[in-house]
């Protein structure tokens, strides 16, 4: 019976021992300059799929990603190689949107968009827009760029140096040069 105390305390201590280990190694994998531990991420996941739903229920988008950043010091989401569909209430996707990195800056609810960023409406019209990089504004429903764009719908093509457009009002807004390629019907 002695000896099983024995083990027990022994099994405790080195348990003990252990959770302290572990603590202190946790403790030495954030940078010793408070300054730096600030900025280190709060989250690293890979190969992520989230999806976002309405008040009401509905699926308003489904995100995947090959990599997530959650950065808690500034505030910001990275994703690497995201893959976006938006929808609407009768279920089915309705935009597809990719691009190589994707920044989202939660106090300005700001999302950048950059590298071979394509945008494809997914209805009849087939609408799709491709520039280097896009930035949306939630809050104002509004998405810009400064870099060149192409927009193309059937085989109708227009490109310009820049585009800014307002969901609310549906005003597009084409930036010089620009240059559109109709075809006849």
């Amino acid at each position: 019976m002695k000896s099983s105390g024995l083990f027990s305390a022994i099994g405790v201590l080195a348990l003990s021992l252990l959770t302290l280990m572990l603590l202190n190694e946790w403790d030495g994998r954030l940078p010793s300059d408070k300054e730096k531990a600030k900025i280190a991420p709060l989250i690293i996941a890979y190969n992520i799929t989230g999806k976002n739903f309405t008040p009401e229920g509905y699926l308003e988008y489904r995100v995947h990603a090959e990599q997530l950043i959650e950065n808690d010091a500034d505030n910001t989401t990275e994703l690497v190689q995201p893959d976006v569909h938006i929808f609407q209430q009768d279920s089915r996707p309705q935009w597809h949107i990719t691009s190589r990195n994707a920044l989202y800056t939660s106090g300005q609810n700001q999302l950048t968009l950059s590298g071979d960023v394509y945008a494809q409406q997914l209805d009849a019209e087939r609408l799709s827009i491709e520039s280097d990089a896009i930035t949306y504004f939630s809050k104002q429903e509004r998405i810009s760029t400064q870099h060149p764009v192409r927009v193309k719908q059937g085989a109708n093509i227009t490109t310009a140096g820049g585009m800014q457009a307002d969901a609310n009002t549906g005003i597009l807004e084409l930036f010089s040069p620009v240059e559109s390629r109709y075809a006849m019907p």
